[in-house]
């Protein structure tokens, strides 16, 4: 409308445009502007966004689809497995999954089908069907294998997608809240995956300075009944006896290769044991492990029961599933219990570094914990400290056992500074301990 046109007291007439956009959800929006471009302006970004959660995944349903993924592929590791025995199952897997030479391994170069959290999944599977040991399947053992490494990574590649999915998840957290979820899918990850957390040396150093005296021998002899040399003790038994019987066979097999003679009765049974029995090398009785040492049979029994695993009636989709939880219910254990059979020993039974994480957790909850922390924090600093002296010799001083102080909200603020007469108001903080290093010069 022209402006001249108006008359006194008459107001012009507003032209609207309107438009109605309904959402995904099904409610709608009333859109109104001035112009047909303006309305426009206004639809687009909305109709974009529309198609952008279109595109989205929805990721209850994809959660719930990996999940079933999982399942039936653990349902096909358990038909591949049947009929074979599992003790033999087990071993085979170790000979496949151990490298004859570590010394031509690259990390770089391992498959996910060729790490040891395979095993795992393989012996969880035969866990919850009961550990069979009679062979009823006309197909060789050692044919099924690899098909077990590829099923088992399998699982493991779609838990990592789990890990994964419930990162996208949490992505509406505020950045601490991120930090601790990226922090925990990686501890989740590395969990699953990695096996020896230290070298051998190390593990040893750090437990016979932390584990191999009096006060921590006393603590655990109280609480779980044997020590920290008990299990030592156990664990070079089993070394020695599983050891001595793959030595034997290898060399009966060497011999007889050597002689270039008719095979002998025992040169077929040690060709036999080592390719198609291989279990009747790793499984060890109680007995044949206390004509070994000199332990009690308890402390023996105690220790192998300990760092071992049993079928305890959970199925193997419950135990996989708790291994994609991250749950591992053979964290730390490398020894299968056989019922009615004994133990079968595999690459990590009673592993150095895992003996304090998994003995202290039977004794975290008792009145014992707090003086046995200190006795562990004590001598986990000693052992810092040679280790520093042994880098930086007499060039630093060294203050140990150094606690902390902090005023508490609500009370009265304590002076904390160097020339403070105040500091005993303030709340000590419980549990710190700390080292502190002034070195001079590094030259």
């Amino acid at each position: 409308m022209p402006l001249d046109s108006i008359k006194p007291n008459q107001e012009p007439k507003m032209v609207e445009f309107e438009a109605v956009y309904t959402r995904p959800d099904g409610s709608r929006i009333k859109l109104v502007a001035g112009s047909e471009i303006a309305l426009e302006r206004m639809v687009e970004p909305l109709i974009a966004h529309a198609q952008m959660e279109s595109a989205l995944p929805d990721l209850s349903k994809l959660q719930a689809d990996i999940n079933n993924a999982i399942d039936s592929t653990t349902t096909k590791l358990l038909l591949l497995v049947s009929g074979h025995n599992a003790l033999d199952i087990m071993s085979m897997i170790q000979q496949y999954l151990l490298p004859p030479d570590f010394g031509m391994l690259s990390e770089g170069s391992l498959t996910l089908d060729g790490t040891w959290a395979c095993a795992d999944v393989v012996a969880l599977v035969l866990l919850g069907a009961g550990l069979p040991n009679n062979k009823s399947s006309d197909t060789n053992t050692a044919e099924i294998i690899p098909g077990c490494a590829h099923l088992a990574a399998r699982i493991i590649e779609l838990s990592n997608y789990l890990v994964d999915l419930s990162g996208v998840k949490d992505t509406d957290k505020s950045d601490s809240g991120k930090a601790i979820v990226d922090i925990s899918h990686k501890l989740r990850t590395y969990e699953m995956l990695v096996r020896g957390r230290q070298h051998e040396s190390i593990a040893l150093r750090i437990n016979e300075a932390i584990l191999n005296h009096t006060s921590a021998s006393t603590t655990w002899q109280n609480t779980v009944g044997f020590t920290y040399s008990d299990i030592l003790a156990v664990r070079e038994t089993l070394i020695s006896l599983v050891g001595d019987r793959f030595d034997s066979a290898i060399s009966r097999l060497r011999d007889a290769t050597q002689m270039k003679a008719e095979l002998s009765d025992s040169t077929r049974s040690a060709f036999h044991t080592l390719f198609q029995t291989p279990s009747a090398i790793q499984l060890v009785t109680l007995d044949q492990v206390l004509s070994a040492c000199t332990l009690e049979k308890t402390v023996v029994e105690k220790i192998l029961d300990i760092f071992s695993i049993a079928p305890d009636g959970r199925d193997s989709h419950t135990l996989v599933n708790e291994f994609c939880a991250g749950r591992n219910p053979l964290a730390g254990k490398g020894i299968l219990k056989v019922p009615n059979h004994g133990y079968l020993i595999m690459a990590g039974a009673i592993s150095l570094d895992e003996v304090r994480r998994i003995i202290e957790a039977k004794i975290v909850n008792t009145p014992l914990w707090q003086k046995y922390g200190k006795g562990r924090d004590r001598a986990a600093e000693e052992l810092v400290v040679k280790t520093f002296r042994r880098i930086f010799g007499n060039r630093g001083s060294w203050y140990t056992q150094l606690k902390y102080r902090a005023s508490t909200q609500g009370k009265e603020t304590a002076d904390l500074s160097v020339s403070s007469t105040t500091a005993s108001r303030a709340e000590r903080l419980k549990q710190i301990f700390c080292l502190w290093l002034t070195v001079s010069h590094f030259a």
